[in-house]
């Protein structure tokens, strides 16, 4: 059976399930695979007429053993996530008229009119599943640039067995975010907007990492989270890079350049393990605002916090992106030991240079 440990190497190894619900892993890390499976050119010829369920299927499948969840359960759990979705093909592709060979991967034809809607409809769905399956409960705690916490609240309201606390920045969301968080008619959602917070969510997510790392507080209260801090939203993820692939490729096997809006470096990190899956990608474009946070990594070999920049694009307004300790892990050979100091490091001072081999 597949299990998952913390890329910090803390802890012991734990099943699918576990690593679903606790979020992040005991000793504060994050859940990642003890190994990514390895996805064939005959594979992906295999599943190049599927409809982006039947790919997503075929692909988690080698993420959740089935005494865990059976086949029928996780076609229902994804043919019930993705029902409310407007699109027939879930993510609808586009060539771009001027210029050749390229084309626009709509993600935003959820219900909430954001790319979170793609992972989340399926990880709340799934949380809500085992939750159902042990007659438990949990609280889910998120913070959101904008965008995660609407998705959340959408697909939490009304599921008996969850709460959902969404914290925002005050302020620094639009009023259109804000609404679809404080109107939702349902009691089992509660969003709180919270001032001073001059790092936007980045302030958020401290208060929550200190939350969990309280551990009699967080199994008094029955924490968890959704964020992409949570291996259910990258494993998710991986699924429309390859669906996206399969659609606009000629033969399979040849490479694709692919351009990503990063802020968190979720969906970047997904990407990432993606090709280390064997997805042909040649190059990500890391798209970041005037941040930068990811443009200084991989320019510079720098993760430093800086003062943040309030832009339009204010949902990757995002100064730590805290996924990039995932995808880094599988790049340095899955060496637990040296992220652990990095994180250690960056937690200190607030700024470390990686040295030259890694970057």
């Amino acid at each position: 059976m597949l299990q998952f440990v913390s890329n910090k190497g803390g802890g012991k190894p734990v099943d699918f399930e576990t690593a679903i619900l606790d979020g992040f892993a005991v000793d504060g890390g994050l859940y990642v695979p003890e190994t990514l499976p390895n996805i064939t050119v005959d594979q992906l010829n295999n599943w190049k007429d599927l409809t982006y369920v039947e790919l997503a299927f075929e692909i988690l499948s080698l993420f959740i053993d089935r005494s865990i969840i059976s086949e029928g359960e996780l076609k229902t759990i994804l043919e019930t996530a993705y029902a409310p979705f407007e699109k027939k093909e879930i993510i609808p592709m586009h060539p771009l008229k001027s210029r050749k060979d390229t084309y626009i991967m709509e993600l935003f034809h959820g219900p909430t009119i954001s790319f979170k809607d793609v992972g989340l409809a399926f990880l709340v769905n799934l949380v809500n599943f085992f939750l159902e399956r042990k007659k438990e409960h949990l609280t889910l705690v998120v913070a959101t640039t904008g965008d995660t916490g609407p998705a959340t609240a959408y697909f939490t309201a009304g599921k008996s067995n969850l709460d959902a606390w969404v914290l925002y920045p005050k302020g620094l969301i639009t009023e259109e975010q804000e609404r679809q968080m404080t109107t939702i008619q349902h009691t089992n959602i509660h969003p709180v907007g919270v001032f001073n917070c001059p790092d936007g969510a980045d302030d958020l997510d401290l208060i929550i990492a200190k939350l969990y790392a309280n551990k009699p507080f967080k199994e008094k209260l029955k924490l968890s989270s959704v964020n992409s801090i949570n291996w259910g939203r990258i494993m998710m993820q991986t699924v429309h890079y390859f669906y996206g692939y399969l659609q606009v490729v000629d033969t399979v096997g040849e490479q694709v350049n692919i351009s990503v809006p990063s802020g968190a470096f979720g969906n970047l990190c997904a990407g990432g393990l993606a090709r280390e899956m064997g997805l042909p990608i040649k190059y990500f474009v890391a798209a970041n605002n005037e941040n930068a946070c990811i443009q200084r990594i991989f320019s510079e070999g720098r993760f430093s916090k800086e003062d943040i920049i309030e832009t339009a694009s204010s949902a990757i307004d995002i100064l730590i992106p805290y996924n990039f300790w995932r995808f880094l892990y599988f790049k340095v050979n899955k060496d637990a030991a040296k992220i652990k100091h990095w994180i250690g490091e960056f937690n200190a001072t607030g700024d470390i240079t990686f040295d030259t081999k890694t970057f």
